[in-house]
């Protein structure tokens, strides 16, 4: 079943101008939002009203659950980015307090 989905999924995509690979290609290298990226990007570029970009995200995603979640993460990629960068500087953060601590000099201890 899902080998008769990839030849649909080809189609839809390259009616895009997406290559065979190219999405993959985005994700392996820029993670999931580098592949919204790509994707909102040739939606936007292909002249296609927003019915119709629904369409092909369905149909080259399976439609039912997983077309709607593919259109609701491309909804909502900007508060995604947003997300993902602040997570980043949470992190960051949290490194700097780690190091801070190992790096200061440790009280002695009482004996």
């Amino acid at each position: 079943m899902l080998g008769a989905q990839v030849p649909q999924a080809e189609k839809q995509l390259s009616s895009i101008g997406i290559k065979q690979n190219e999405l993959g290609r985005a994700m392996r290298t820029h993670g999931l939002i580098g592949g919204l990226e790509l994707l909102s990007k040739k939606l936007k570029v292909s002249g296609l009203d927003a019915t119709e970009q629904a369409k092909v995200v369905s149909r080259a995603f399976g439609g039912g659950r997983q077309g709607a979640t593919l259109l609701t993460l491309l909804q909502q990629l900007d508060v995604m980015k947003m997300k993902y960068r602040d997570i980043g500087a949470g992190a960051n953060r949290s490194a700097r307090r780690g190091s801070a601590r190992r790096s200061s000099p440790s009280s002695p201890s009482s004996g």
